[in-house]
């Protein structure tokens, strides 16, 4: 994620869920400290609490990157019966927010693999259970029944304490702007 900002230190509150494979990769940061909603299925979901994503799906032989800023976490994990022999599971929708390239469409990446949800409803960080996961899954888009089969694929994952991530300068240019403007407004209504 080249243009994600690369952390030092841990800071409280997020982490990153990542996954490389040859047919694949993504880095995903969400904040855990957002309080769950929907709880279901041992899971559920949080609202806004993804930030910025970077997720690079093949089609055939052509490259798709998907970069963005926002979106929601949605968790649910399955757990077997005494009389089945099986690993727990846990499921990861992330429903990403809005592209770096201005696609309105909504793409959501689905990664299933062996794990357990905390009592929040929240995937293990990396280093609470052993080693990383072995997530398969798929890149796909609701609205135009895109998926990307092969997007994920089996590959090693990690869901790790991060760095909060650092706005990028387009946004802070952004905010600067809006300062600006309020700031002329507030002068303006004084002299009248």
């Amino acid at each position: 994620m080249a243009w994600l900002p690369t952390a030092a230190i841990a800071a409280e509150g997020w982490a990153e869920i990542g996954w490389g494979w040859r047919w694949g990769s993504g880095e995903i940061l969400y904040n855990r400290d957002v309080e769950p909603t929907n709880r279901a299925n041992g899971g559920a979901t949080f609202r806004d609490s993804v930030g910025p994503f970077s997720v690079i799906a093949w089609e055939m032989f052509e490259q798709h990157r998907f970069e963005g800023w926002g979106g929601t976490l949605i968790t649910s994990s399955t757990t077997c019966l005494p009389e089945i022999d099986c690993s727990p599971s846990v499921t990861l929708v992330v429903e990403l927010g809005p592209l770096r390239s201005g696609d309105p469409a909504r793409w959501q990446v689905t990664l299933t693999g062996p794990g357990e949800l905390d009592a929040r409803g929240l995937p293990y960080l990396q280093g609470d259970l052993s080693g990383p996961a072995h997530y398969e899954g798929y890149l796909s888009n609701d609205l135009n029944d895109t998926r990307y089969t092969a997007a994920i694929g089996w590959g090693d994952g990690w869901n790790r304490a991060v760095a909060a991530p650092v706005p990028e300068p387009a946004s802070w240019g952004l905010m600067a702007l809006g300062v600006g403007l309020l700031g002329g407004l507030r002068s303006g209504a004084r002299r009248h």
